[in-house]
């Protein structure tokens, strides 16, 4: 759907694009010494990790459009020239929904020759198990490497070789007999040219103060590929299982003429939707807590003009061929039609005052 399934938001959203890299008079955000020879295609660690006024513009610029989930960066990992530029960022993600639990993710953001930015994928973390709870793992309050930590993390590795790790995040922290600490860390294969990438590396010290390496991994095997858990939708198979999950209900048609089937989804104690119809031509509706604009759509229409159906006053967004946007709030909540293909007056007054 043009409109819908390029935002995080939407089950099953996966972003394709051809990847590149920093385009004639166009200085990157993280510097690369000149003196190295970056390969196109290869990832290159980040000589300064800090969040810069630049870098934050460009990860605003890609995150603009996204909605449900909301994202900070911590700090820049890697960058990647091909036919523009691809930066990892390390960050911490949270559903926008009340009581919603931060956790940390990895986004790719790729910025083309025109200085255009998308987000292009998605890695959040493995999810913390019971907060507080003995063998339980809990979230790091604070993830930096003090002294404290690094002299741990030093102690544990010190019998490895072949491949250098360096902690750059603590992630989360496990009591038992003992401690468990989860590293995210960059990698690094002790050879000339070799790429970093992320792992995790969990370090056990026991009572006495003895530490070692139990498990390595590799840090995309711990999250979910692409915008698994980054996307916060569930997907049911009725209205009823939505209402249940998502705290509140939400009433909409059956069935929708010219659009076959349909796919219900929600977040919970956030909002409610039903896809209806094929992917390459699709109605969506939607419902959620609060009177903010919850359509997804962010293109400028030629014209924006009220209209009244059920009593309730609506705003359409169309262009000369019909309308493409419906939104309008009531008792506290916000609402929204959206469709691929134009919807005529009659189609929208319909399906509005069906939904409730």
């Amino acid at each position: 759907m043009k409109k819908i399934y390029r935002k995080v938001v939407v089950a099953g959203m996966v972003l394709t694009m051809a990847l590149g890299s920093i385009g004639c008079g166009k200085t990157a955000p993280a510097e690369v010494k000149e003196e190295e020879t970056v390969l196109a295609g290869g990832w290159q660690a980040a000589e300064n990790k800090a969040i810069t006024e630049e870098l934050q513009a460009l990860f605003d610029k890609a995150m603009e459009k996204m909605v449900g989930v909301d994202y900070t960066p911590i700090e820049l990992l890697e960058t990647q020239v091909v036919a523009g530029t691809n930066y990892k960022f390390l960050c911490e993600s949270k559903v926008v929904a009340p009581d919603a639990p931060v956790q940390k993710a990895i986004v790719i953001i790729y910025e083309d020759l025109e200085g255009n930015a998308e987000v292009t994928d998605i890695e959040v973390l493995e999810d913390s198990g019971e907060e507080g709870l003995d063998g339980g793992w809990e979230a790091a309050q604070d993830g930096t490497i003090t002294d404290e930590l690094q002299e741990l993390f030093d102690r544990a590795a010190e019998g490895l070789t072949g491949v250098d790790y360096t902690p750059i995040e603590l992630l989360e922290t496990q009591i038992v007999a003992g401690t468990n600490y989860k590293f995210l860390c960059e990698s690094r294969v002790t050879a000339p040219d070799a790429e970093t990438k992320q792992v995790i590396v969990t370090v056990y010290e026991d009572l006495e103060g003895n530490v070692s390496i139990t498990d390595i991994s590799d840090a995309e095997e711990q999250g979910t590929g692409g915008f698994g858990i980054a996307n916060p939708f569930v997907e049911v198979s009725s209205l009823e299982e939505a209402a249940r999950g998502a705290g509140f209900e939400m009433e909409a048609p059956e069935e929708v003429e010219g659009f076959e089937g349909k796919r219900i989804s929600y977040i919970k104690g956030t909002l409610i939707q039903v896809v209806y119809g094929p992917e390459d031509r699709e109605l969506l509706i939607r419902k959620g807590v609060g009177e903010d604009d919850i359509s997804g759509d962010y293109e400028v229409y030629e014209k924006e003009e009220e209209m009244t159906a059920g009593g309730r006053t609506l705003l359409t967004k169309a262009n000369a061929d019909g309308i493409y946007t419906v939104t309008w709030t009531e008792g506290g909540c916000a609402f929204a039609l959206s469709c691929d293909s134009p919807m005529t007056e009659e189609m929208v007054k319909a399906l509005a005052e069906e939904v409730r």
